[in-house]
This record gives C-alpha cells, sequence and structure tokens, in this order.
C-alpha cells in the first residue's frame, strides 16, 4: 500500500514534538533527544491512530526508525 509521505511526516511532528527543520527521512530513535523510549511509544499510538495499523509489542521494540516504520506501513496491516 502506498503511504502519504506528507500524512507520516506530520504524524512524525506531532509525537516526537519537533519542528519541520528537524525532521530527516531517515531519522532513528536516539538521533535527537527528542525520541527517546517514551516517545518511540508516543510515535507508535500515533502511527497506528493515523494510519489504521496495529503494532505487537516484538514490532514495537524493533521498528526503530523511520525506513522501518515506513516500510511496515507499506506491507500493510
Amino acid at each position: 500500500m502506498a503511504v502519504d509521505q506528507e500524512k507520516f511526516r506530520q504524524c512524525v511532528l506531532r509525537a516526537l514534538k519537533i519542528g519541520p527543520e528537524r525532521y530527516r527521512s531517515d531519522l532513528r530513535i536516539g538521533d535527537i533527544e527528542e525520541w527517546d523510549s517514551v516517545a518511540h511509544l508516543d510515535l507508535m499510538a500515533e502511527i497506528e491512530q493515523d494510519f489504521g495499523v496495529r503494532f505487537d509489542l516484538d514490532e514495537m521494540t524493533t521498528l526503530t526508525s523511520l525506513p522501518e516504520l515506513l516500510a511496515r506501513l507499506e506491507r500493510g496491516k
């Protein structure tokens, strides 16, 4: 499934509480101080809500970069 890139970007900005100038498509957890373990849970919840997907606990711990998250969304539910 094709993922709306702008929707994804806005989701990340909201969840991590960062401005657009801090966004990079290759961000990984820990790259910026805002993306810590708590913010990671917020990001997972935000993506679940905005894109109608569900992540299991294993996925939440292994999907630790924006490219990985996008790839997972493209695979679908």
